[in-house]
């Protein structure tokens, strides 16, 4: 009894840490996801405004020319 007690013990133990560790990768996947997009997002944000910003610049037909100063 005592050898059958400990068998399961051990499988229950192994299929348990399992469980724990591939939950515990999936949470970090979906981390890894989520701040792999909102890095995108920022990085588009960013280059948004650099283009806004060159064709300011680039417009000569505005009625006061901006200059860089």
């Amino acid at each position: 009894m005592l050898g059958l007690g400990a068998c399961v013990s051990i499988v229950l133990y192994l299929v348990i840490r399992d469980n724990v560790e591939s939950a515990a990768e999936e949470r970090f996947d979906h981390q890894v996801s989520e701040a792999k997009q909102i890095i995108e997002r920022r990085i588009l944000s960013y280059a948004d405004v650099l283009y806004g910003a060159r064709a300011l610049f680039a417009a000569n037909d505005s009625v006061r020319p901006v200059s860089r100063l």
